[in-house]
Order: C-alpha cells, then sequence, then structure tokens
C-alpha cells in the first residue's frame, strides 16, 4: 500500500521493527531458531570452493579469486587488467598447482558468467567451454 499509494519504498524489517515498537507486531519464534542447514559452509576443508571475479572500484584491476568454503581462506588468486576464460584458466592452474597434491576439490562453486563459458547452458543443465574443458584436463591431468 506504501508504494503504491505514496510511492515510497519501506523495507519489510523496517516496517516490521516499527509495528513492534508500538506493540502491534510481535517475533515468531520459529523463525528464531538457528537452522539445520547453513548456506554454502563445508564442515571440511577442500571439499568444495567459491570462484568469482571482483571489479576494484575506482581502478582498472579486476581480481579472481576461489574461497575455501569451509575455512574461507582465499586458495588461489590474481589481479588482472581484463576478465576473460584465460585469466580464469590460470587462477584454476594455481589452485592445482598449491593444493591438488594435498586433497583434490570435489567442488568448484561460480557464477553463469562468460568467463566462465557457463553462460551458454543447454536445456538440459549441461554446458561446454574452454574453462570446463580446462578445468578436466587439468584436473585429469592429476591423477
Amino acid at each position: 500500500m506504501i508504494r503504491k499509494q505514496y510511492k515510497v519504498r519501506i523495507s519489510h524489517n523496517r516496517i516490521h521493527m516499527y509495528l513492534k515498537s508500538q506493540g502491534l507486531a510481535q517475533e515468531n519464534q520459529k523463525k528464531q531458531k538457528r537452522r539445520k542447514w547453513v548456506r554454502y559452509e563445508r564442515e571440511h576443508s577442500l571439499s568444495a570452493g567459491h570462484t568469482d571475479w571482483h571489479e576494484v572500484d575506482g581502478t582498472d584491476i579486476k581480481v579472481c579469486v576461489i574461497l575455501d568454503d569451509a575455512s574461507r581462506m582465499v586458495l588461489a588468486g590474481g589481479e588482472f587488467s581484463t576478465i576473460n576464460t584465460e585469466n580464469s584458466k590460470l587462477v584454476i592452474d594455481q589452485l592445482v598447482e598449491k593444493y591438488w597434491w594435498l586433497c583434490p576439490m570435489r567442488e568448484l562453486i561460480l557464477d553463469h558468467g562468460s568467463e566462465f563459458g557457463a553462460h551458454r547452458i543447454h536445456d538440459d543443465g549441461s554446458w561446454k567451454g574452454d574453462f570446463k574443458n580446462h578445468l578436466k584436463n587439468t584436473v585429469l591431468d592429476r591423477f
């Protein structure tokens, strides 16, 4: 109603906090419990990693890192002038060189960015690209 009638956007959380302060709302006890699952937190290090690109504000620097899902430690990364598949492959090579002898990572979580080639997803959920082929070849070479 507020958004439609007055053209003002107020978050639901802010409205709920105000209503609680006026005694018009109360906390839902079911929502106060810790959930049984925690998003993106593995129990064991090197079981999964996250990779993505970030552009540093005010500069031409682009950063790509791979984070361990359990410890949140930066496993591999680099600063580059461009975001592309070749630079993504370099970061994967760094990860494999540093940690693959210790424990091969089971999962690598990434977005559907064109630098990973995953923006070309087929109807069945599969995708192909230079990054995926490089990942398969690099991993298979280590076994």
